[in-house]
């Protein structure tokens, strides 16, 4: 068993041994947040590939959908409004749910996490779920919003660079962020949300002369047949307390998702194991709770409360 396992597991026997109030989806939910970061630390935000990362989100996502009650429609109806930060997303289909996992050579495992560290650090995808009904508030319309922020120089992609490549400038333009969006009209049918793409918009931002500081759109296309040629769907499984997972199947594709709810996501995210814990367990226990306090990849040297979010969307 490995640190991060072990150490959810004495936090698990401590909380059920000490207190009689324990509550399995505080501490399921927990899990998962704690899981999904760590497994997109590892293995990148957007779409995780590694088979056994893939198992352990999956086990986490389940156990928390059965500690708690399904969302019903209205739940889901009122809830899920407003904006929602990815934390992790999967793609699994028959032929590689049960493929080994494997190792990569050094050299190709360091480029590998290089790339991963910096999708982390640079990009991010917001849901953002809307109505434009202001009658009944019923959601009509959903966005995924894929924001970028791009490097300066070449050293922030490649490390070992000789100097006069290390500080050579990748972004003429001066460009700070873009952003694209992807727009789509949206119909609740019970807790699923179908889906339509209708546009696409690009929007820059930067601190040259052809760009504007705040953002501009630069380009934007219409796609006619949406409702036929560019459909999908999601399902929400889990809605309460700012987390959000959703379910999505494109043919043979099964996709997962795990969200925050925007305005929520710093708190969500610091909020350590011992704050669950302490509302569990009696006021003399508090030596018994230090020992539990610091999450697995605070043990190896690293604060988990530093991870941004990441992106994808859904039903795309």
């Amino acid at each position: 068993m490995d640190l991060f396992h072990s150490h959810w597991t004495q936090i698990r026997c401590f909380s059920t041994t000490t207190s009689e109030t324990f509550d399995q989806e505080i501490f399921n939910r927990r899990y998962l947040l704690d899981t999904a970061k760590r497994l997109a630390k590892e293995n990148g935000k957007l779409l995780v590939d590694n088979p056994q990362a893939k198992k352990d989100l999956l086990k986490a996502v389940e156990d928390l959908e059965k500690s708690a009650d399904a969302p019903t429609p209205s739940e889901v109806a009122s809830d899920l409004l407003g904006d929602w930060t990815l934390i992790i997303s999967t793609a699994t289909t028959p032929a590689t749910k049960d493929l080994p996992s494997f190792s990569l050579p050094d050299p190709l495992a360091q480029l590998r996490q290089k790339i991963i560290d910096q999708t982390n650090q640079n990009v991010q995808v917001t849901q953002r779920i809307r109505s434009t009904d202001d009658a009944n508030l019923a959601v009509n319309r959903i966005d995924h919003v894929l924001e970028y922020k791009p490097p300066s120089k070449l050293q922030e992609l490649i490390d070992n660079l000789p100097e006069q490549l290390a500080g050579l400038d990748i972004n003429p333009l001066h460009v700070s962020q873009s952003k694209v969006v992807l727009v789509h009209k949206a119909e609740l049918q019970g807790t699923k949300a179908k889906l339509s793409l209708q546009s696409v918009v690009l929007n820059v931002a930067g601190t040259s002369q052809q760009l504007d500081p705040k953002g501009k759109d630069v380009a934007s296309l219409n796609l006619p047949f949406g409702e036929v040629l560019n459909a999908g769907d999601f399902e929400t499984t889990y809605l309460k307390d700012s987390v959000r997972i959703s379910r999505g199947k494109v043919g043979p594709v099964d996709q997962l998702r795990v969200f925050v709810r925007k305005e929520e996501h710093d708190d969500e995210l610091k909020t350590t194991v011992v704050e669950m814990v302490d509302t569990m367990v009696t006021d003399d226990s508090t030596d018994a709770v230090v020992t539990a306090e610091t999450p697995a990849e605070e043990a190896d040297g690293e604060d988990v409360s530093d991870s941004k979010p990441s992106d994808g969307g859904d039903g795309i």
